[in-house]
């Protein structure tokens, strides 16, 4: 993707249901990484769900 943006290479992605069109600039790129950052593989589903849930009790047990 990156190497893509670099060369003027149009590129899209497809994450599941999330489907972003082929396209080139900082806003597309942007957006293409900020959807592969939150993107949880369905195997780790429930590992990420039991991390969210952990987060909070943790913060307010903290003194």
């Amino acid at each position: 993707m990156l190497a893509a943006e670099r060369h003027s290479l149009p590129y899209g992605l497809r994450l599941g249901a999330l489907s972003i069109a082929p396209g080139l600039g900082a806003s597309h790129r942007d957006a293409c990484l900020r959807a592969l950052a939150l993107h949880e593989p369905p195997q780790y589903a429930p590992l990420a769900q039991a991390a969210r849930r952990a987060v909070p009790q943790a913060m307010q047990a903290a003194p």
